[in-house]
């Protein structure tokens, strides 16, 4: 199988999503910078609204937790791969620890 030296078909896209969630959930696609600034902003704007509905209601532990996630949320925008590497007609990842020192040492976590 030959790997295409480059993926990139021209189009500028770009995800916005945050960093903890998995399975395409709360993903948007843009392709225009004003795009971009408009998801941003509603984004933080829907998680301040429920930042604030947790608040009112009765502060448990639980709900402690679940408000400090909430106010250290962050968003992830990265370019998106117009034509991404498949393995069985879908995406993949490998997730994987690896350290190299700085004598070019490479350690990888098993």
């Amino acid at each position: 199988m030959k790997i295409n030296e480059t993926h990139y078909k021209g189009q500028n896209m770009w995800i916005i999503k945050p960093p903890n969630l998995f399975g395409g959930r709360c993903i948007k696609v843009c392709d225009d910078y004003n795009e971009i600034r408009y998801s941003i902003k509603k984004s933080f704007e829907a998680v301040q609204l429920e930042i604030k509905q947790l608040e009112e209601e009765k502060q448990s532990e639980d709900n402690q937790e679940e408000l400090n996630k909430m106010r250290q949320s962050t968003l992830l925008i990265q370019k998106y791969v117009e034509a991404p590497l498949l393995y069985q007609k879908r995406k993949f990842d490998i997730r994987m620890w690896v350290l190299i020192t700085h004598k070019m040492e490479v350690y990888m976590f098993k």
